[in-house]
């Protein structure tokens, strides 16, 4: 009996095989096709694309026991270690191609990513990042009659402040300022107030 797992995806942590459907076929004899007639078999039952095929071994971890199939010599490698065997035989379908078989070394833990070595990734884990406290930070609300009114103090002292402003300490009242100019801006008077 053998068990499709298909249009799901591999996830990696932890190594699953989610959101697919899962179908099985009593009365096929895959083992008298070749891994071609397999792939286009499944491909016309599921009427998509298998970018790889990997087969379960009984009897071991789902992370260790998923082989891939690419071609005939590993699917004859399949059909003499599980076929005929009197459990099922579960098949799982990569749509994507992603290639799980490169994700876990021999001892089942999570492999470097592609093109990288352990060496780059462990810098990459312990950066340190130094800030600058000298950076001012533009005030884009200056020359904005009506978002400059929104300012807060502890924000106006983290802003430049144009030198030539007669700033004489005194801040109006937020909500004293704004009504007025809300007033006036939707009742169309004094638009050039401010």
């Amino acid at each position: 009996m053998v068990e499709l797992n298909y249009q799901g995806v591999f996830t990696r942590n932890p190594f699953s095989y989610t959101g697919g459907m899962r179908t099985t076929f009593n009365d096929v004899e895959f083992s008298s096709m070749t891994y071609s007639e397999c792939v286009t078999f499944f491909e016309r039952f599921m009427h998509e694309d298998c970018k790889k095929l990997y087969y379960y071994e009984l009897g071991i971890s789902q992370m260790e026991g998923l082989n891939p199939i690419s071609d005939d010599v590993k699917y004859v490698a399949f059909i003499s270690d599980a076929y005929g065997t009197d459990g099922v035989i579960s098949f799982y379908v990569d749509h994507i191609g992603v290639g799980v078989d490169g994700w876990f070394d021999d001892d089942g833990r999570e492999s470097c990513i592609d093109g990288e070595n352990e060496d780059n990734i462990d810098e990459l884990r312990n950066v340190e990042l130094e800030f600058n406290e000298d950076i001012m930070h533009m005030n884009r609300t200056l020359n904005d009659l009506f978002l400059s009114k929104l300012c807060v103090d502890e924000e106006m002292d983290n802003n430049i402040i144009d030198d030539d402003d007669d700033d004489d300490g005194e801040h109006l009242n937020l909500v004293s300022t704004l009504i007025p100019y809300l007033m006036s801006y939707y009742t169309g008077k004094n638009k050039n107030q401010f």
